[in-house]
């Protein structure tokens, strides 16, 4: 028998595809080879996963070093418009130096004009007379005289070059203002122009981190995708081990179950013993293949294959009808591999999916439409077990069971279509009596 322990480690590799990023799809593997192929599917999804992460990554390198030249370009340039803010701090320090000397040459300036306004103004006082002639005129001799000529052309050639010198620094002094004007106006625009090509920058810098964003999200997606594949490869591959035991161990009761065959036995009373206190007292006899009824009481509804529902290809299994609560057992030897309610099977209401091991072929058998559930997955159940009871949930008319057997394949497909390769006539297998 298997143990318990081996019990938990069939849920864990049959049922944890279900949660697994939908990504990458991995379903329980219905033989060896199935297993093996999906490895093999997954090897070469890895490589190609493998090759668009590292494309990615040089996308995202390549747009790395964009930013990184970007920024740099952006300090460069703020650097270049602390250049100019110092060179324009300078010109105004340089401007105000000037306007000071200005302000101060012009008050020199306007002492010196005032002197020349006065010698004017004592000139025209003497109306007629020529104030220098007089001078000359009152000189004591010749000497005096050659000395106050002399002293007069001094004065004359001192005021000419007084205005002179007056008008040259002014003159001067306005070049040098204008040309720092010049030069500071001419700074100002190339900061502006700087200040221009920093935004310009800056926006592109933005359009490129989220360009490297984007190129990082990739990458991360794509680093989770090899990271899905190879965790779906050792789901696979623990599967793939599951199964193989698995079948060994099936293989080895259902050798120990033949070399019993022909010991006489009776049923146990007691198997199974069933919800509610029921302990399905009704007699269950294996037919030739080791199967027993899904219930002790009932009457078919639907034969394998009919066409009673509309717009129906043809019917999977077989439905008994019962009443809601009547037990149901499991018709042989297996492991539950899938357990579902009303809300997350659909059609199927409550159902449980057994799989079999029967003459070295998988097999599984489907209750659906139940009205409660007694086993887990994972659960290894013996021949007439009580599993559940009839009921009427999902897409049903009335209370009954549905039962659908699946010959060759070792879990249970979702679609339809494909369950229909696989579906079999239960009565193949079981000895419906004459009064269903």
């Amino acid at each position: 028998m298997i143990k318990k322990k081996y019990s938990g480690i069939v849920l864990s590799g049959i049922l944890i595809a279900t949660v697994l990023t939908p990504t990458i799809s991995v379903v329980a593997c219905g033989s060896v080879e199935a297993c093996q192929l999906q490895l093999e599917t997954l090897k070469q999804q890895n490589s190609q996963a493998q090759l668009e992460l590292e494309a990615s990554k040089n996308d995202l390198d390549a747009a790395k070093q964009r930013v990184e030249q970007t920024q740099n370009l952006i300090f460069g340039i703020a650097d270049e418009i602390t250049s100019y803010d110092q060179t324009i701090s300078a010109l105004e320090t340089e401007i105000d130096r000037l306007t000071q000397e200005v302000e101060l040459l012009q008050v020199e300036l306007n002492e010196k004009d005032l002197i020349l306004r006065e010698r004017l103004v004592d000139l025209q006082m003497h109306n007629k007379v020529n104030p220098y002639l007089e001078f000359l005129v009152n000189s004591d001799s010749l000497n005096d005289f050659i000395a106050r000529n002399e002293a007069i052309r001094l004065l004359n050639d001192y005021d000419q070059e007084l205005m002179k010198a007056v008008s040259e620094q002014r003159e001067l002094v306005r070049q040098q203002r204008n040309e720092i004007l010049t030069a500071q106006n001419q700074t100002t625009e190339l900061r502006l122009a700087a200040d221009q090509r920093k935004g310009d920058q800056e926006k592109l810098l933005t359009q490129l981190e989220v360009e490297k964003e984007a190129y990082s999200e990739v990458v991360m997606a794509n680093e989770q995708k090899v990271e899905d594949i190879n965790l779906a490869a050792g789901v696979v591959d623990e599967q793939l081990n599951i199964l193989v035991a698995l079948q060994e161990q099936l293989r080895q009761e259902q050798e120990q179950a033949q070399a019993d065959a022909n010991k006489p036995s009776q049923p146990d009373e007691n198997q199974g013993g069933s919800e509610g206190g029921d302990s399905g007292s009704d007699s269950q006899t294996p037919s030739q293949q080791g199967f027993v009824l899904p219930t002790a009481r009932g009457t078919i509804s639907c034969h394998f294959m009919c066409t009673d529902y509309v717009n129906d290809k043809g019917h999977l299994g077989t439905d008994i009808a019962a009443a809601t609560g009547t037990p149901t057992y499991a018709i042989t030897d297996g492991y539950v591999i899938l357990v579902k309610d009303e809300a997350s099977s659909g059609g199927f209401g409550n159902m449980i999916a057994i799989t079999h091991y029967v003459n070295g072929v998988e097999m599984v058998s489907i209750y659906g439409h139940l009205s409660s559930i007694g086993v887990s997955v994972g659960q290894r159940v013996s021949t007439g077990e009580y599993i559940g009871a009839v009921g009427n949930t999902g897409q049903s008319t009335g209370p009954h069971l549905h039962l659908e057997l699946l010959y060759g394949i070792g879990y249970m497909p979702a679609m339809r279509d494909e369950r229909a390769m696989y579906a079999t006539d239960s009565a193949n297998y079981i000895s419906y009596p004459a009064s269903w």
